[in-house]
C-alpha cells in the first residue's frame, strides 16, 4: 500500500447527479432564479426569461459541445389539483 503514515489523497468519481458547476453556470443560475420570471408567460418578464433562455440554448449550441454533453431540461414545482 505505502509506508505507514503516509497520507492519500483521496478522489471523488461519483459524480453521476452531483457533479460541480463551473463558476459561470452557478451565476448564471443564480441570476436567473434572482429574476423569477415564467418563461411560458407572455408578459414581458416571461417574454425576457424566454429570452435568456434561448440566448443561452445558442451559446452552447455554438460553442462547438456534442450534444450528448450539454442537455436542457424543464423542471418544476406546479401541484396538480
Amino acid at each position: 500500500m505505502g509506508t505507514a503514515g503516509a497520507m492519500l489523497k483521496r478522489i471523488y468519481f461519483d459524480a453521476n447527479a452531483s457533479a460541480p458547476l463551473l463558476a459561470e453556470a452557478r451565476d448564471a443560475a443564480v441570476a436567473a432564479l434572482n429574476r423569477g420570471a415564467n418563461a411560458s408567460s407572455v408578459h414581458a418578464e416571461g417574454r425576457a426569461a424566454r429570452a435568456e433562455i434561448e440566448k443561452a440554448r445558442g451559446e452552447v449550441a455554438a460553442s462547438g459541445r456534442r450534444s450528448t454533453h450539454a442537455c436542457s431540461v424543464g423542471v418544476g414545482s406546479r401541484r396538480k389539483p
